[in-house]
């Protein structure tokens, strides 16, 4: 005769699977990153170990944003303006700047936005895509166990969607995971793995062919890092919980609960090394389709007179020279962060046209030189702004 279970005449059964049932599933919080540890680039690997690129470097960026198929849900615009706070905050301070038209392109579809499964639709990356800058795709918020995904190690799109799977599930997208896409596309790996299936030792000497192939992260093991073994608060690692503790050496891991591009709580993402830097510089400046996302730069000089009776986009500074006279009828569009100088006898006219930016940071306004010995007239002792019938100076 088939004996049936009950479990409420077994309490310590019950117990043991109400506690099996409460526990975090640890394995969600390892594997949120999904990016896959390859790339289609390692042929650059020695070219970019050799260089030394100090930029800065502008990339251009396009931002795509999921909806359901009606326009509804999705990031707003100040949640988007947030996401990317985090990249200047991640990549700035290593001379690498993003730069965004200002423009989002909805991607209305219910089946992208009401996706939910741990296996990622990497047909997004066929949506709207650019050759000559980042795409970034950005999901929902409210789905626990949410996950990040380059398309590739070295690439030019990720996506970001749901929240953290542990409390107090902080959404993915404002955050520091999208820094770590980021990272993945300008060629970066976690700190645990890279491209030659060797594990970087403990003492460094093979940190230029195993691991992440960045010196200046310790040496880490999967799993030596999780959101459950680092104090949220202190960002203090808790220490080794398990199996690989210590490398083949039998010297302890001991890896930095810092760094972006690990497995740590996202409270304490905080750091990108000049290790890592460097890299991506070097990267940017290798890897063809990273080659293709610089904005170059380039100043205009304005030597003579000329009029700008259409939309003009500026990568760079704009110069009035000595004798030069400059007249904005249309709009002027900023793409990077540069100015307009209006040098010693130089002028500038802006009639019923508009200076701004294009692009999510401020351009750096207008400096008007001169002579503080001479007098404002004749009109070559100074430089000259004259705004009229209704011209703006805006960001």
């Amino acid at each position: 005769m088939k004996k049936i279970l009950f479990l409420k005449k077994n309490p310590i059964i019950f117990l043991f699977f109400m506690i099996l049932f409460m526990m975090p599933d640890k394995s969600d919080a390892q594997s949120w990153c999904l990016t896959p540890s390859t790339s289609s680039y390692t042929q650059f690997d020695p070219i970019i170990r050799s260089r030394n690129e100090t930029g800065p470097f502008y990339l251009r960026i396009y931002v795509h944003v999921i909806r359901r198929s009606d326009g509804t849900g999705g990031q707003t615009v100040e949640d988007v303006y947030e996401a990317l706070s985090y990249l200047d905050e991640a990549f700035n301070p290593h001379n690498i700047y993003f730069i965004w038209n200002g423009e989002i392109d909805d991607i209305k579809s219910d089946y992208y936005y009401e996706f939910t499964e741990t296996n990622p639709p990497n047909s997004i990356f066929h949506q709207n895509p650019h050759n000559d800058g980042i795409d970034i795709y950005l999901f929902r918020d409210d789905l626990q166990k949410g996950w990040g995904l380059a398309n590739g190690i070295g690439s030019t799109a990720f996506c970001v969607i749901g929240n953290t799977p542990y409390p107090p599930h902080i959404s993915h997208i404002k955050s520091h995971i999208i820094s770590h896409e980021m990272g993945h596309c300008l060629n970066l790996y976690h700190p645990f793995d890279g491209p030659n299936n060797c594990t970087e030792l403990v003492n460094g000497s093979n940190c230029e062919e195993c691991g992440d192939l960045v010196c200046d992260t310790p040496a880490e093991f999967f799993g030596n890092i999780t959101p459950y073994n680092v104090n949220p608060n202190s960002c203090i690692w808790l220490g080794c919980q398990g199996i690989n503790c210590y490398d083949s050496l039998g010297d302890p891991y001991n890896p930095n609960p810092k760094l972006i591009m690990g497995y740590t709580h996202v409270n304490c993402s905080e750091i990108i090394t000049p290790g890592q830097g460097q890299r991506m510089r070097n990267s940017i400046d290798t890897i063809p389709i990273l080659q293709a996302c610089i904005i170059p730069l380039a100043d205009s000089i304005i030597s003579d007179v000329t009029q700008w009776g259409s939309p003009v986009y500026i990568s760079g500074n704009v110069i009035v020279k000595n004798g030069g006279e400059l007249k904005i009828t249309d709009t002027v569009y900023f793409v990077l962060p540069g100015k307009i100088v209006v040098e010693q006898g130089g002028k500038l006219i802006v009639d019923n046209g508009i200076i701004t930016t294009k692009n999510y940071n401020p351009w750096l306004g207008i400096e008007v030189l001169g002579n503080p010995d001479l007098n404002q007239s004749p009109t070559s002792n100074q430089g000259w702004v004259q705004v009229i019938n209704g011209g703006t100076i805006a960001n």
